[in-house]
Order: structure tokens, then sequence, then C-alpha cells
């Protein structure tokens, strides 16, 4: 169930992506299983290259999953019992620990 969650969350934010530009007028809701999610310092929104950006704290945490940062490193890491995804930030890919 876990391993489905986190997969979920990755997809829902990949799929994000694909939103076009046309949409950028249009204010941004993120709904998690029928619950909107509130963005209390920052929102999402769709950047000059199509890409619909959101905050991955506020979706993750919707999710029932745990969220760290490491400034030093750029690394956020999302974790949900013993599953792990790493992203850092400019790179490209993500790290996952099944």
């Amino acid at each position: 169930m876990k391993k489905i969650v986190l997969s979920i969350t990755v997809s829902v934010i990949m799929l994000m992506a694909f939103i076009t530009t046309s949409f950028a007028q249009l204010p941004l809701r993120v709904v998690v299983n029928g619950n909107r999610v509130n963005f209390p310092d920052a929102e999402p929104f769709i950047d000059d290259n199509g890409r619909t950006q959101v905050p991955v704290r506020f979706v993750s945490e919707a999710l029932g999953a745990e969220v760290s940062w490491e400034g030093s490193t750029k690394t956020v890491t999302i974790s949900q019992g013993d599953k792990e995804i790493k992203i850092v930030i400019g790179k490209k890919g993500l790290y996952n620990k099944w």
C-alpha cells in the first residue's frame, strides 16, 4: 500500500508537468483523496516551459509521507515507512529506495 501511495505521488507530480501554458491563468488546485491541499507559503504554478510546479512537501504530507530538507546538498527526502525518494534540486531524475 505504501509503495502504491509513493508511486501515485511521483506519478501525479510527473503528470502535472504536461499541463499546457494555456491554463496558466487558472488558479491551480491539488486534491488528494477528495480533499484540497492547502499551500500556506507557496502556491502551485506553471513555469515558462509549461511545467507545473507544486510544493512537494504539502502534497507528500497529504499522502501521509514525511518530508525532510538537507540544505547543504539541496536534497528533499520523502519517506513513508521503509520507502524513500530523494530529489536533488537541479538534477534530473529521482533516487528511490524500495
